[in-house]
């Protein structure tokens, strides 16, 4: 909300513009509401709705309307008979609703078996308690449309009457910027934490909710049996309203009482969850609003926000006391006049932005102390145990090793000289890659970048990657993504270590990187975000992992007929899962690119995204779709787990060795500082943790023996002849630990690159 607030309020086509404030509420109210209940986010950060949410949000205006319409036969009930197309719309109402909410407790069950455990979320809450208190479907859908019903509109009113109450009476909106100012100050935003020590805050959010209360005559209640009220009888089944408005405005009861005076609760304590019948906006009783907290929470926040980031004032030309404050009567009271206002912002523009909240200052290193080094996993492939072998062995063998799987040929080269033998000398015929069936099949042979034997396709696709998808121009201009992510995964970190439930507890840190990693290359190479911030994958990108998980899960499967050919014929159900698996990964592809057709003949033009530029390259470099579909998939699998097991390493050995970790610190604090975060245009300026990072990827590269070459010619490498065919590898974790190119090699030791640059 305040981030886009600001880039509206500082946007130049809006100068002298004024805000329409009932939209930045409705839209805060409408996502909060909406994670609460269901756990996902259906509009992104431009304000687009996806199909889900818009079908909630028709579903939700749909039931407003039906609900709102007087007929003759909601008062005469036996006219009914006359009105039948008024209990077939509300039955489309209610079959459209629980058709939407059945589908999303379908998705919350499937992740909840999935990954074994549950959210904090209204609907995983009740799946949890479904058997416990023996909850039908109905009633948990119908439990969590009163959650919405009962929290989408009111929270943005009670919030737009208490800004059009403020804009009114400047006084009481300088006397809480102050408060603001002394409890948090500039240089870091307000949070919940923070509400017990802003009174006057609490003050404004009880005068407001006083004055306006979001719903004048409360829910109605119906007399179970006959009773007296006031010494006058109520009838069995009368419907009995209490006007809390009239209430809160009795001059018997308050002094002045239309005046806006945050001050009358300092001089006496009244108490609005119900225990004092002065102030009753979530009602009393047996039927008090159990939502209660949460609701007086939200508004008390979003007041705060928006009082400690802008200053409001009444649009240009329209003095303050001419507000109109004239109500809308209805179930809900609404503004006659939706509130428009000015804003100037007050803090700094680094903290309107969302990397801000909360967790500005705060770096990796520094501030989530990270106690405990995560368990080591070592990926199965098909060779796994001789991959271990010859990486903790290498020095006992010698410097080139030979190793016979079925019927290839593998050689390992073990130090730098051959290395270079390999890459740089005999490049042009060690260049071929040797393809797995399920690499051959996922790459269609070779017609993608990584697994391509060299020549023009290879060199074609090689210029696509260098001039257009990574060039230092597209990567620049991709770089708020990568910060972007990186801010969530800082925030998701911060979030749990100082959560008091998490208290004493080490943090699973290979979580946070997987996320990020997903969500980067997710975003990068699709130009959308899979996972919302609380970490729910939606549909597609659900299918993605599941593809990407399947694909390691059968690429590292040892099995005879991926060594032995001809033994191939007896295992036809491996093929038919890497033929599935191929038509998934397809399938999800050319589903993510007729999206971004669409977004590009509407829009009229292309995003930075690697789809839209292949999209935008496809003609000029002739690129088929096949071409199209396995470069895409090259970035992801190149991507996605090299990045987060490199930063897992790293963060081991950051967290083993204290003094580097320390020194890192220190330098981020003397470039960086404490008052903003870390950019990737700080780079340059951080030597030593460019060090950090080298030296990392020098005892912890993610591919220990790089991806494999092929022989297209036989070739002498070390003195030994090398058969056309064979299979090569570079032992790089070999190469990095020699003693002969590195002084106490298993020490892990920054400086020594800093020395070297």
């Amino acid at each position: 909300m305040v981030e886009s607030i600001f880039k509206d309020c500082t946007n130049p086509e809006n100068h002298g513009k004024s805000l329409l404030v009932k939209k930045y509420l409705g839209d805060v109210a409408f996502n909060n509401i909406t994670r609460l209940a269901f756990g996902k986010r259906f509009m992104n950060s431009e304000g687009i709705i996806d199909e889900q949410g818009q079908e909630f949000k028709a579903i939700v205006s749909n039931g407003l309307r039906l609900g709102a319409s007087l007929t003759i036969s909601e008062h005469i009930p036996w006219l009914q008979w006359m009105f039948p197309l008024e209990e077939e719309a509300v039955e489309k109402h209610n079959a459209r609703r629980d058709g939407l909410t059945r589908v999303i407790m379908e998705e919350h069950t499937n992740a909840r078996k999935k990954s074994g455990d549950a959210k904090k979320h209204f609907v995983d809450a009740l799946l949890t308690l479904q058997e416990k208190y023996d909850l039908s479907e109905v009633t948990i859908i119908g439990l969590l449309w009163d959650m919405i019903t009962a929290g989408t509109d009111t929270t943005a009113i009670s919030v737009e009457w208490a800004m059009a109450e403020l804009i009114k009476n400047p006084r009481v909106q300088q006397k809480a910027q102050d408060e603001l100012d002394r409890v948090v100050g500039l240089e870091r935003v307000m949070t919940e934490a923070d509400i017990p020590n802003l009174p006057y805050l609490q003050a404004i959010v009880k005068e407001s909710l006083r004055l306006h209360p979001p719903t004048p005559l409360m829910l109605p209640h119906r007399a179970k049996t006959s009773v007296k009220i006031g010494g006058y009888d109520i009838p069995e089944g009368s419907i009995v309203h209490v006007n809390v408005w009239a209430v809160a405005r009795d001059p018997a009861l308050w002094k002045n009482p239309l005046e806006f005076r945050p001050e009358r609760f300092f001089e006496e304590d009244v108490d609005m969850r119900g225990h004092d019948f002065r102030l009753l906006p979530f009602g009393a009783g047996r039927r008090v609003c159990p939502g209660a907290q949460l609701g007086i929470n939200l508004v008390t926040s979003m007041i705060g926000h928006l009082l400690h980031h802008f200053h409001w004032t009444a649009p240009d030309g329209v003095e303050p006391e001419e507000i109109d404050m004239s109500e809308r009567p209805g179930v809900v009271t609404y503004m006659m006049t939706p509130l428009q206002a000015e804003a100037t912002p007050r803090l700094p523009p680094h903290l309107h932005k969302r990397m801000a909240s909360d967790i500005t200052g705060f770096d990796l290193c520094s501030h989530c102390c990270l106690h405990s080094v995560p368990e080591a996993e070592v990926q199965a492939t098909t060779w796994s145990t001789t991959v271990a072998d010859v990486l903790q062995n290498g020095s006992a063998y010698g410097p080139i090793v030979s190793v016979w799987l079925g019927s290839a040929l593998n050689v390992v080269v073990c130090n730098a000289e051959l290395a270079k033998q390999v890459l740089k000398e005999n490049d042009q015929q060690l260049a071929d890659r040797h393809r797995t069936r399920l690499t051959a099949r996922f790459s269609r042979d070779g017609k993608d970048l990584i697994w391509a034997d060299y020549g023009p396709h290879y060199v074609k696709l090689r210029k696509v990657s260098t001039l257009e998808l990574f060039s230092a121009k597209r990567l620049d201009e991709l770089r708020p993504i990568r910060e972007d992510e990186v801010t969530f995964m800082v925030e998701s970190i911060f979030k749990d270590c100082t959560n008091p439930e998490n208290h004493g507890k080490s943090l699973s840190v290979k979580k946070y990187l997987g996320d990020v990693a997903f969500n980067n290359i997710t975003r990068l190479a699709f130009g959308k975000r899979f996972m919302n911030s609380e970490g729910i994958i939606d549909e597609q990108g659900q299918e993605l992992k599941a593809i990407v998980n399947d694909g390691s899960r059968l690429g590292t499967s040892p099995t005879m007929a991926e060594h032995i050919p001809w033994l191939q014929w007896m295992f036809p159900l491996e093929e038919e899962a890497f033929a599935k698996l191929d038509a998934r990964r397809d399938r999800l592809v050319r589903s993510i690119m007729e999206e971004h057709n669409n977004a590009r003949k509407k829009s009229g033009g292309a995003k930075n995204h690697f789809v839209d530029a292949l999209l935008t390259l496809q003609e000029k470099y002739d690129l088929s779709e096949v071409t199209f579909i396995s470069l895409l998939w090259d970035m992801i699998s190149a991507g996605m787990d090299t990045t987060a097991i490199s930063v897992e390493w790293a963060m081991a050995e950051l967290i083993k060795n204290p003094r580097v970790q320390q020194k890192a610190r220190d330098e981020l604090d003397r470039v960086v500082g404490l008052e903003r975060v870390m950019t990737e245009a700080d780079f340059p300026n951080l030597p030593y943790l460019q060090a950090i990072v080298k030296e990392s990827l020098r005892l912890h590269p993610p591919t220990p023996l790089m991806l494999p070459h092929r022989a297209k010619t036989s070739v002498k490498i070390g003195g030994y002849d090398i058969p056309e065919g064979s299979i090569v590898h570079v032992n790089v974790w070999a190469v990095a630990r020699d003693p002969a190119l590195w002084k106490n090699p298993l020490e892990f030791r920054p400086e020594r690159t800093v020395i070297h640059q």
